[in-house]
């Protein structure tokens, strides 16, 4: 479950369209499977820009459907057999521009901290979640008092 302090920074942010559910994004989110009782579907469901908070900005969902569309998320990954799978199963939430980015497991609503190359041992299940639910890394990333 959102705690009240990430549904506050959400509902206060000029830049959030928290509160406005937006169908498309509902049948966009069920599209790739991702289950309505997740944080990232709570999240995600009402489309728009996230507020930040003091970690690297999370791509609002218009540019996660883009990025999807056009196969991006997969620098570094061309050699790697399982490219589709990344596709399929891990939504990359925010830029590599920083060495290191948060993936969102679609099957598991794990979300884990990569930096670059760490993508196959994610995928392989090497690497362990850095959080094991998605409303556990919303109430995280908006937890300004760490």
């Amino acid at each position: 479950m959102l705690s009240k302090k990430t549904i506050q920074q959400l509902e206060n942010s000029p830049i959030s369209s928290y509160g406005d559910i937006s169908d498309i994004c509902v049948i966009f989110l069920k599209n790739l499977n991702i289950k309505e009782d997740t944080g990232f579907f709570q999240i995600y469901k009402f489309g728009g820009w996230l507020p930040v908070s003091q970690y690297a900005p999370l791509y609002p969902l218009g540019e996660i459907m883009n990025n999807l569309d056009k196969g991006w998320g997969l620098e570094g990954l061309e050699n790697c057999g399982e490219k589709t799978q990344l596709l399929k199963r891990f939504i990359r939430m925010d830029s590599m521009e920083g060495q290191g980015s948060f993936y969102y497991d679609i099957k598991n609503d794990f979300v884990y901290d990569c930096n670059w190359g760490e993508e196959e041992a994610m995928i392989s299940g090497e690497k362990e979640p850095s959080f094991v639910s998605s409303y556990d890394f919303f109430n995280w990333y908006y937890d300004d008092s760490i």
